[in-house]
């Protein structure tokens, strides 16, 4: 089951096999483009080249393009802050949503006890006349 695939390396591909890429459509997000990620020279050419996006030179372009060290630990570190952002916005709002459910657990317990010290104070005063009730008929 452990087959290899055979990993393409555009770099080392020569002008006469370029045309045999298939093209990818570039995202058109904004974010993307306008995002830190970019900021160096070679990679911010390469993006707003909007016409190159279109052939296949424009893949080997972002290959070289990102094949710098520092562009490729930026794009890392945005992805892992990112993820990071995002699980702890998660994670923020499941403490929240169970703050307020313990909160509301916790009314109610409070609520159920007061009633439980209500009840509690009724059945000592039925016992007491319960007592002078039973007294007063054994008595006669």
């Amino acid at each position: 089951m452990n087959r290899r695939v055979p990993v393409l390396q555009l770099h080392k591909l020569n002008n006469h096999s370029l045309p045999q890429i298939p093209t990818i459509q570039p995202m058109k997000s904004s974010r993307i483009q306008s995002n830190s990620v970019f900021s160096s020279p070679r990679l911010s050419k390469v993006m707003k080249n909007q016409s190159s996006e279109q052939s296949p030179a424009f893949l080997s372009m972002m290959m070289e393009a990102l094949s710098e060290s520092d562009d490729i630990k930026d794009v890392g570190r945005q992805i892992v802050k990112n993820l990071d952002n995002q699980q702890e916005q998660k994670i923020i709002k499941q403490i929240q949503d169970d703050t307020t459910q313990l909160n509301q657990w916790l009314n109610l317990l409070n609520n159920m006890n007061s009633k439980i010290e209500i009840l509690e104070a009724r059945i000592s005063q039925v016992n007491k006349l319960s007592i002078k009730c039973l007294n007063s008929w054994y008595l006669q």
